[in-house]
């Protein structure tokens, strides 16, 4: 089966991890996603798209994700993840979750119809075939005392209109309060050159968040997280990039990274804890 449109992207994304997992040096093992992407088929639409540039930054924010799942977990092992549009995630079985852990695992049914058909199949997560924005899945999360709720939405929600976004989060907000949310954001400064790219491929991104960072992720509804504050991500990210191309543009990004301009117009990952609505 060959995926098309944003489906495609978990490809995209898998064939990042794979490349990782082969590297000496890279940030993380995941022989899982690098059976399943040499059992994919590569759609040619992407092939333009898939630099090695790319390859890192999408590594790198599975990479940050990771840690952030991990430090979240240190805090209170019991939990419920959810990751959205999860694709080809492969995340479950990186972590190593335990039994205090109830995974699952959101994307369309044509993706989890191409996922039934690979090796070693779906591992420990409950798998949900439908759409994020169909909000029948809501009822399939469990309600456990005691545990904590992690949604992860990884290149996901700026594929979706805008609007349907922030009604989706405000519903979220109603149902989880409380609850931490993982995902990233596209920003102005990227905004354009992102768009040209992915609806080249089939898969346009719709959406950029709007300047300064910090209060965008505060519009939409998210309460910071010890540890895990906007410019901690930011620096990790920069130290991340560093480490893979060198110091000197290392301390180029670093110095970036304190212009203002470049700070509140920066794509990122963004985590927070979901605020009750008004």
């Amino acid at each position: 089966m060959t995926l098309g449109g944003v489906s495609a992207t978990a490809v995209l994304t898998l064939r990042a991890r794979a490349d990782e997992h082969r590297r000496p040096d890279g940030w993380f093992q995941d022989p899982v996603a690098a059976a399943w992407s040499e059992a994919l088929p590569w759609p040619a639409a992407l092939e333009r798209w898939y630099t090695p540039f790319a390859q890192v930054k999408t590594a790198l924010r599975a990479h940050q994700i990771d840690r952030m799942v991990q430090a979240l977990l240190t805090n209170n092992p019991r939990a419920v993840v959810v990751e959205l549009g999860a694709g080809f995630s492969t995340r479950v079985r990186r972590l190593g979750c335990g039994s205090e852990v109830t995974w699952l695992e959101l994307d369309l049914p044509e993706v989890m119809a191409a996922r039934a058909a690979l090796p070693e199949g779906a591992g420990p997560a409950r798998l949900l075939s439908c759409s994020v924005l169909d909000r029948a899945w809501l009822e399939e999360v469990p309600d456990e005392p005691g545990a904590q709720v992690i949604l992860l939405a990884e290149g996901l929600l700026y594929y979706l209109p805008e609007a349907e976004v922030q009604a989706f989060l405000t519903e979220l907000r109603g149902r989880f309060p409380g609850a931490a949310l993982i995902f990233d954001v596209i920003g102005a400064s990227d905004f354009g050159r992102s768009q040209a790219i992915s609806r080249r491929a089939g898969a346009p991104i719709l959406w950029a968040v709007r300047p300064p960072f910090e209060a965008a992720q505060a519009a939409l509804g998210l309460e910071l997280i010890p540890g895990l504050e906007p410019q901690r991500i930011l620096d990790e990210t920069v130290a991340g990039f560093g480490a893979r191309y060198g110091p000197l543009l290392g301390f180029g990004l670093t110095q970036g990274a304190r212009i203002g301009w470049f700070r509140d117009r920066r794509s990122g990952l963004m985590a927070g804890r979901l605020s009750p609505p008004p």
